[in-house]
C-alpha cells in the first residue's frame, strides 16, 4: 500500500471498525502518533469509543496520550494496565520488569530510554530541563481550567437556566444571586488566566507563581 505512514496507519483503523465484529480481538499501537499531538489525540478519542459503544469487541490498545488514559479514566469497560519497570538508583538505568500490572503507568522513561540508547549526557539533561517545562505547563492549565470551571459553577447557582456569563455581567448583588465580591473574583480570575500562547512562553517558575495567584483567589 502507497502513502505516508500516517495514510497506512488510517486505512488499516477503516478496515478494522469496518470488519471487526463484537466476537473480534482488535489490537492497535500507538494510534494517532504519526500526526499532531492534538489531532492524533482526538483521533484514537474516538476510534476508542466506537470500539467500546458500537462494535463493544475487545480491545488492545497502547498508547502514549496521558490525555487518552484521562479521557476514560471513570469507564468501568476500560481497564488500564502498564508494563512495570524501575529506575535503578545507582545507575539511573531503566530496568524492565516484563510484568503486567493494573492501573495508569505513573510516568514516562523517555530520558531514561535515551540515556540507555546511548544519547549523550548533556542532551538527556537538556532535553529533562524542557520535558519539566512542558509537564509544568500542562498541569498549570489543566489547574486553571479545573479551578475556572470550579469557580464559575459555585457562583453561578441559583441563577436558573440563565448563562452564567449573562448572570456575572448582571450581577451586583440584586436578584441574581450573585454578590459584588463573586464577580469581582470572577473577572480577576479570568485576567490570570493565561491563553494557550502565553503558557507556551512560560517558564516553570512563571506558571507556579500564576497557579499560585489563581489559588489565592479562590481561597
Amino acid at each position: 500500500m502507497r502513502g505516508s505512514t500516517f495514510l497506512v496507519e488510517m486505512k488499516d483503523i477503516e478496515v478494522m471498525l469496518r470488519e471487526a465484529t463484537a466476537n473480534s480481538l482488535v489490537i492497535i499501537d500507538e494510534l494517532g502518533r504519526g500526526t499532531s499531538t492534538f489531532d492524533g489525540h482526538a483521533i484514537a478519542f474516538a476510534v476508542l469509543c466506537d470500539l467500546v459503544e458500537r462494535l463493544r469487541c475487545r480491545t488492545l490498545l497502547s498508547t502514549h496520550y496521558h490525555g487518552l488514559v484521562k479521557d476514560f479514566s471513570e469507564d468501568a469497560r476500560i481497564l488500564p494496565m502498564h508494563m512495570a519497570c524501575r529506575v535503578d538508583d545507582a545507575s539511573k538505568q531503566l530496568v524492565m520488569l516484563y510484568k503486567l500490572q493494573q492501573g495508569v503507568c505513573p510516568q514516562s522513561y523517555g530520558m531514561e530510554c535515551g540515556l540507555r540508547a546511548g544519547l549523550p549526557p548533556h542532551i538527556i539533561e537538556r532535553a529533562r530541563v524542557k520535558s519539566q517545562e512542558f509537564e509544568a505547563t500542562q498541569h498549570a492549565r489543566e489547574h486553571a481550567k479545573d479551578a475556572g470551571s470550579h469557580f464559575a459553577k459555585s457562583v453561578g447557582e441559583g441563577v436558573g437556566k440563565r448563562p452564567r456569563l449573562q448572570a456575572f455581567e448582571g450581577a451586583s448583588g440584586g436578584d441574581g444571586g450573585v454578590d459584588a465580591d463573586s464577580v469581582r473574583k470572577f473577572r480577576k480570575l479570568l485576567e490570570l488566566v493565561p491563553s494557550d500562547r502565553a503558557l507556551q512562553g512560560m517558564d516553570a517558575v512563571r506558571v507556579f507563581r500564576q497557579l499560585s495567584e489563581l489559588r489565592e483567589i479562590l481561597g
